[in-house]
């Protein structure tokens, strides 16, 4: 028995061995391809080299193989997992480009033969990146949006957008240098020889029609399988946030990046770094917001500290784009919402060129204006409104450097150009929105007063509710009591009293009264909120966004009541976090 002793605990020692080695285990990274995703019906895939085969899940999609789908076949095409086409009955699409690799940005260009095309792709976060869908009449290209082509040989093409904007330009014909930008909720036609000059609403009956309907269903599964995508390709869900066992995985994370070498140490490196941040932002959503700041503010000195070392710039902007991936449906009002901003400064201090940084916050503004689209369709237009705000000081602030910018090469200056326009296009767009959800309806007028009549029946379809007396002796009179003064305001306060944010950060502001009894009541809905100076941000009720300039501002409550008017005020100072 004596001599089993020392085996049995060697066995447990490597059972712990094991045991500790599985904390940092990560699923095997696999290379995403351009893939037949869903089938439905008869759908066929013709090779380049003409050979034709039967469409199936998985079956990768060369450059030059053309999806053909018969009369009730369906298809749906996945890019790499940033994006997908479904092809509707009766289509045939050319996949004329299809790559994406660590070295090249994501570039898909497709053809539409016939039939009907659906596309729904992430933001595109590079500047080099492109998907564009091109048919005889017209070239659709987008930096990250939903959107429906429609053609036929011999017949007009014709565009729907669903979200952002789409700029559409004569594939045949010469038209204009920036050709046609259609905003989220529009559509135009294309007929052969002639483009469209202007867009109409989609109208009731684009957006009752089963195709819009289920394809709207499939971008919301689409943008909801993302986040569990990742979680489970960084095995995010096995990672503690705090406690003993947090403490032994990251011991087996750091033994595992040790025995590691090469590049293939660095790309671990930073597939822990992205599984950490996936917790945190799980930790956040599930209250525990504090825990969630604390292990974001380590993190976020790791990255800061990374980006001043001499590491992989294109390792590191990869891994900044994930990041992004991971908060890209994240609202304000989520507690989540503070990490996705800092993510976004990452992205441009990750980049090293002038028209890498610029693209970037134009990434950043663009990811404003899905924050008040998503407000619109909630029936916040206040929240909307304050977005808004933010995204054109932003692209104010974006056109003024990129005009004065010396450094940028002809190509990037253009694409900056176009993709600066198409954002202001898709702001116009929801001012607009937002101007039609904010007007108050007119006032129905009364009906016509008509003559009293002992026979007339009641038009009012409104039930009468007869008040039943609970008793019938008469109620007494109340004593007469001497009524106690009313209380007055004495004094104000506004919290916070003094604070320092970061650009694109936001301040709620609260407004307490005090009474002479000794009383205190929040005002805060009554009172009145300005600021001095202007220009550092948007004040909306009590609600300050900063932008990006830097200074200091006093904010001022106002409040009447009993004839008292009142004042209080808080300091507060814009800074940039990240020099």
């Amino acid at each position: 028995m004596r001599r089993r002793w020392p085996v049995l605990i060697l066995f447990l020692i490597a059972l712990c061995g094991v045991w500790f080695w599985s904390l940092g285990a990560l699923p095997r990274e696999t290379a995403l391809q351009a893939v037949v995703a869903e089938t439905e019906g008869a759908v066929n895939v013709r090779n380049a080299g003409g050979t034709e085969e039967a469409a199936r899940v998985g079956l990768a999609l060369e450059e030059g193989a053309t999806v053909v789908t018969g009369p009730d076949g369906k298809a749906t095409l996945d890019w790499f997992g940033e994006g997908e086409t479904r092809l509707g009955p009766s289509s045939e699409m050319t996949v004329r480009t299809a790559r994406q690799s660590d070295e090249e940005p994501l570039e898909i260009r497709l053809r539409l033969v016939s039939g009907r095309a659906w596309t729904r792709v992430m933001r595109l976060l590079e500047i080099d990146a492109d998907l564009s869908v091109e048919t005889n009449d017209v070239v659709a290209t987008i930096r990250g949006t939903s959107f429906d082509v429609e053609t036929a040989p011999g017949m007009a093409t014709t565009i729907w957008v669903a979200d952002s904007v789409v700029e559409a330009a004569g594939a045949t014909v010469a038209g204009p240098a920036d050709g046609l930008f259609i905003p989220e909720g529009s559509m135009a036609e294309f007929d052969s020889g002639r483009l469209a000059t202007t867009t109409r609403p989609l109208s009731d009956a684009d957006r009752g029609t089963a195709w819009f309907r289920n394809n709207r269903d499939a971008d919301e599964r689409f943008r909801q399988a993302a986040l569990p995508l990742m979680k489970a390709m960084l095995a995010a869900d096995r990672m503690p946030t705090d406690g003993t066992r947090q403490t032994l995985t990251e011991w087996s994370e750091r033994m595992r990046v040790r025995f590691a070498s090469g590049e293939r140490r660095e790309r671990l490196a930073n597939r822990y770094f992205l599984r950490h941040l996936m917790a945190i932002r799980q930790a956040a959503e599930d209250g525990k917001s504090g825990l969630a700041y604390r292990e974001f503010a380590r993190m976020d000195g790791e990255m800061k500290a990374r980006l001043e070392t001499d590491v992989s710039e294109r390792d590191m902007r990869a891994m900044v784009r994930t990041a992004q991936r991971m908060f890209w449906d994240v609202q304000p009002a989520s507690p989540a919402y503070r990490i996705k901003q800092q993510v976004e400064e990452w992205s441009m201090h990750a980049a090293h060129e002038p028209a890498d940084r610029l693209y970037a916050r134009l990434m950043t503004i663009d990811s404003r204006l899905d924050e008040a689209a998503r407000a619109l369709d909630e029936e916040k237009p206040e929240a909307a409104s304050q977005v808004l705000v933010l995204a054109r000081q932003g692209l104010a602030n974006v056109d003024r450097e990129r005009r004065a910018a010396k450094e940028l090469t002809s190509d990037h200056a253009e694409r900056l150009r176009k993709v600066w326009k198409a954002l202001s296009v898709r702001a116009d767009g929801l001012d607009a929105r937002l101007k039609r959800v904010s007007e108050p309806s007119a006032p129905v007028p009364p009906p016509p007063a008509e003559e009293e009549s002992e026979t007339a029946e009641p038009t009012s379809t409104t039930p009468i509710v007869p008040v039943i007396p609970t008793s019938t002796a008469p109620t007494p009179e109340p004593s007469p009591q001497e009524p106690n003064p009313p209380a007055k305001p004495v004094s104000m306060t506004v919290t916070p009293g003094v604070q320092t944010i970061g650009f694109y950060e936001r301040v709620t502001y609260r407004a307490i009264v005090v009474y002479n009894d000794g009383g205190t009541r929040d005002v805060t809905k009554s009172a009145r909120f300005t600021m001095s100076p202007t220009g550092y941000g948007a004040l909306f009720d009590n609600v300050f966004s900063a932008t990006e300039l830097q200074g200091a501002i006093t904010v001022i409550a106002s409040y009447e009541e009993a004839g008292a008017s009142i004042q209080a005020q808080a300091s507060l100072t814009i800074v940039n976090r990240n020099e």
